[in-house]
């Protein structure tokens, strides 16, 4: 009679564990399912889109790019799963506020993060182009491997950088919306 009571709780638990794994996929799709929520799921995407339309020069040196060190897709890979964190971030943040949380303070500080990735990608394309039209850059280094590959980790992280800032911009005005219009 105890073997069946245990198991009784036990199917019991994991019934409520998938319960509570299906409402917070709830509250996931609605915390997406707004204006916000759906641009800021869509730039956790566009460096997957860029990497296929190449809007944004990545490209190696045997395409006519200056990237010799590191792969597209390194920088695809890296930009996609550092906005998914993002994303999830700031869903798992949305538990932590209330709704008289102050969402002016979130509308600024996105602004702030949409000039401060408007920067990066500008200056991540003027050292891409620099560094492809200037071949007399590198050849000044004693070490021309080593001030490429410094190169290029910087433009990884200007590249890695503005698709992070774009959507960590994004997911604050969806956190603010979703503060303001669900939570309330």
């Amino acid at each position: 009679m105890v073997f069946s009571w245990s198991k009784k709780e036990e199917t019991m638990r994991q019934r409520s564990q998938h319960n509570l794994l299906f409402v917070y996929w709830q509250e996931f799709l609605s915390f997406i399912g707004t204006l916000w929520g759906i641009l800021t799921l869509a730039s956790v995407f566009l460096p997957l889109f860029n990497y296929f339309l190449r809007v944004i020069p990545v490209q190696r040196v045997e395409e006519g790019g200056v990237l010799y060190w590191f792969s597209i897709g390194f920088f695809t890979v890296l930009s996609v799963f550092l906005n998914v964190f993002i994303l999830l971030g700031a869903f798992a943040y949305r538990g932590s506020l209330n709704a008289s949380s102050d969402t002016a303070a979130f509308q600024r500080q996105s602004w702030t993060l949409f000039a401060i990735g408007a920067i990066a990608i500008l200056v991540y394309l003027a050292g891409y182009f620099f560094l492809h039209d200037s071949s007399s850059f590198l050849s000044g280094c004693n070490v021309q491997g080593f001030c490429r590959l410094v190169a290029e980790a910087i433009l990884l992280f200007l590249y890695v950088s503005f698709f992070a800032y774009i959507t960590r911009a994004f997911a604050l005005l969806n956190l603010a919306y979703y503060l303001h219009h669900v939570k309330s």
